[in-house]
């Protein structure tokens, strides 16, 4: 009767083994697309559980993933290192909408288990638009420019992290108010609803010299305005920068002129603010005409 039940338990056997073999991968997963460009090793399968079957296990990664803008369909390897190991390292994304990897892993007597995982990248794109603030000290401004876009979620952000913080009154509001003290260049740090974040550069303040408020200059020493041509001396012939900006601090252009005149009344066809830098010292003004 021993006999009988051990030729049993060896005939049954790989009939147990094969229906009990089984495999799970995980749950989705979405991973940061910074997080890959800047060199983490992200993982596919980490989280697998193998139930069954005899060891040693052969692993098999397939995807059949279709791009809209090539017109052409990817495979596994094309993202993968390595399509033949457990737990392969993406070497490229696969995009920001869901797509599906499978995974088929054969046992020693050749039985094979299955199963699937969606995956999606959050990726974050940028513009190069540079929002420049031209402002005196203790002006108020208030930043409307995000340069980020993309991520999970886009346009709706999880958080906003604005820095240096030093001159704004809640660096973490998405368009933050700035009392000006100093020049700075600020950067705004987005995260999203999966949790992946991006830093990218959103505006530069610069202060501007205290506005003189003669309308015309009467020392030759210094730059004056006479008949609408603002002249200046420069006997160093030393290099000379002029901006023009709006009454309201927007810069209107840069001009960088040859000769010791510049004629604001000819070029120029609004009230402006003027700051003329000679050498390494600066001065400022208004011309309304």
């Amino acid at each position: 009767m021993k006999n009988l039940y051990l030729t049993l338990a060896f005939v049954l056997m790989p009939v147990f083994a094969f229906g009990e073999f089984q495999i799970k991968i995980g749950n989705d997963t979405t991973f940061c697309g910074d997080c890959l460009w800047q060199g983490c090793p992200l993982q596919l399968g980490t989280n697998l559980q193998i139930i069954g079957g005899v060891p040693p296990y052969h692993y098999a990664w397939s995807a059949q993933i279709y791009t809209s803008y090539t017109g052409y369909i990817f495979s596994a390897k094309d993202f993968l290192n390595d399509t033949t190991v457990s737990a392969p390292t993406f070497k490229q994304s696969c995009g920001g909408k869901w797509n599906s990897f499978t995974l088929t892993v054969t046992d020693a007597e050749n039985n094979t288990a299955t199963d699937t995982i969606n995956v999606r990248f959050s990726e974050f794109g940028g513009t190069e638009l540079d929002v420049w603030y031209y402002q005196y000290i203790g002006d108020t401004i208030k930043f409307w420019y995000i340069p980020t876009f993309g991520g999970i979620g886009y346009p709706y952000y999880r958080s906003y992290e604005w820095s240096p913080a030093d001159d704004l009154l809640n660096p973490n509001e998405k368009y933050p108010v700035c009392v000006v003290t100093k020049p700075a260049d600020y950067y705004i740090t987005v995260e999203d609803s999966a949790g992946c974040r991006s830093t990218a550069l959103a505006c530069h303040v610069r202060v501007r010299p205290n506005e003189v408020t003669e309308p015309e200059y009467t020392d030759s020493d210094i730059p004056f305005i006479k008949d609408g041509i603002l002249i200046w001396k420069n006997a160093d012939n030393l290099p000379v920068i002029i901006n023009l900006y709006s009454l309201n601090g927007i810069k209107i252009t840069e001009v960088y002129p040859t000769t010791n005149e510049y004629s604001l009344k000819t070029n120029v066809s609004v009230p402006v603010l003027y700051e003329i830098i000679i050498g390494n010292k600066r001065y400022a003004g208004k011309y309304i005409f």
